[in-house]
C-alpha cells in the first residue's frame, strides 16, 4: 500500500476513533461505520495488509461500546416515561414495536473476519490483538452471544491443535 495512502486511511480512523469516543454519533451512524470498519478489516486480513488491523480492531470495539451505552441510555429514557402502551416488562424483552431496546445485533460479515483474521498465518503478528479484541468485544454481545461465541471457539481450538502439531515435530529434532 502507498505510504500516503496509510497516512491517510491511518489519520482517518484515529479521528473517527475520536468521535465515536466522545459520544457524538447516533445509533444509525453507529450502524453505518461499524459495517465499514468490518468490510475494510476483512480487507486488510485478505490482502495480508497488517498495517491498520490494530486501530480498526481499537475502533471498532469503540463502536460496539459506544452502540451499548447509546442503547442503554434510550433504554432508561424509555423505560423512565410512562408509556401505556408498553411495559417495562415488553421494553427488556425487545417486544412491540415502539420498542428502543433491540440489543446488539452482530454483523453477519464480523464473526467470519475474526475467524479468517485468526486462522489465516499471514495474519500471525496481529493474532495478539484479535484476541485481546475477542476477549474484550465478546461480553458486550449479551444477547447475541451463542452465535459468536461458538464458532470462535472452533476457530481457536483449530488454531491451538495446529500450533501444537507444527511444535511438535520441531521440539522431537531439538531433543534428539
Amino acid at each position: 500500500m502507498d505510504l500516503q495512502n496509510l497516512v491517510i486511511q491511518s489519520t482517518a480512523v484515529d479521528l473517527l476513533q475520536a468521535i465515536v469516543s466522545r459520544g457524538e454519533i447516533n445509533s444509525i451512524s453507529i450502524d453505518v461505520v461499524e459495517a465499514a470498519i468490518i468490510g475494510k478489516l476483512f480487507f486488510c486480513i485478505h490482502m495480508e495488509r497488517l498495517n491498520l488491523q490494530n486501530k480498526l480492531l481499537h475502533l471498532l470495539h469503540s463502536v460496539i461500546s459506544a452502540f451499548t451505552a447509546v442503547n442503554e441510555s434510550l433504554r432508561r429514557i424509555t423505560a423512565g416515561k410512562q408509556c401505556p402502551d408498553i411495559s417495562l416488562e415488553a421494553l427488556n424483552s425487545g417486544e412491540g414495536e415502539d420498542s428502543v431496546s433491540r440489543g446488539y445485533s452482530v454483523n453477519p460479515l464480523l464473526v467470519q473476519t475474526l475467524v479468517n483474521g485468526i486462522v489465516m498465518p499471514t495474519n500471525q503478528p496481529v493474532l495478539q490483538h484479535l484476541l485481546d479484541f475477542v476477549l474484550m468485544a465478546v461480553p458486550q454481545f449479551q444477547p447475541t452471544l451463542q452465535a459468536v461465541v461458538v464458532p470462535l471457539s472452533d476457530c481457536l481450538d483449530k488454531k491451538l491443535l495446529m500450533s501444537l502439531r507444527d511444535q511438535g515435530p520441531s521440539q522431537g529434532m531439538q531433543e534428539g
